[in-house]
């Protein structure tokens, strides 16, 4: 919101923003015009599903991946590879997910794993990928704020190691 007040003729605008945006504005003070160029940015709303999502894992989860029990939210597929997505229940704050992935005709796969915290942080990635019987890649982050994978992993920075390949004689 802006609020110009007149002091000379006690004339006053108000102006609030209701969207985003760019504009002028324009008025006519003692026969000269007086232009005024803004733009607004409101801040984004983030609403958070992270203890409805708690709360259906707590309520919905069985048996599955290892001993903790897990909620699967089934199989994505794409035109090379599917996976299946588990999520687990582990405290009123804390969150884990699996993904378990196979790529079409073959005995490779890969698997990521993470934890989502309650304040909105991503933590413990670990991701690896394996053909056949040989590890072929791991990378690894601690922790970061969820909205930094908004658009992707392109802006989150992986420790990442190439596992190298072992041959038997």
């Amino acid at each position: 919101m802006y609020q110009y007040e007149d002091q000379y003729n006690k004339k006053k605008v108000t102006v609030t923003s209701l969207r985003d945006g760019k504009g002028t504005i324009i008025c006519t003070v003692g026969g000269k015009k007086l232009k005024c160029a803004y733009t607004v940015r409101l801040p984004v709303q983030v609403v958070s599903h992270f203890a409805g999502l708690n709360n259906y894992l707590l309520i919905n989860a069985n048996s599955g991946v290892g001993s903790q029990q897990s909620v699967s939210f089934g199989q994505l597929k794409t035109s090379d590879a599917s996976c299946t997505v588990y999520g687990y229940h582990n405290n009123d704050n804390l969150i884990s997910f699996d993904i378990f992935g196979f790529y079409n005709d073959t005995s490779d796969y890969f698997t990521v794993s993470f934890d989502l915290t309650g304040d909105g942080n991503v933590s413990n990635v670990i991701i690896h990928e394996r053909m056949g019987i040989q590890n072929i890649y791991k990378a690894t982050m601690t922790s970061r704020k969820a909205s930094a994978f908004k658009k992707g992993c392109k802006t989150v920075n992986f420790y990442t190691e190439i596992e190298p390949v072992h041959h038997s004689i």
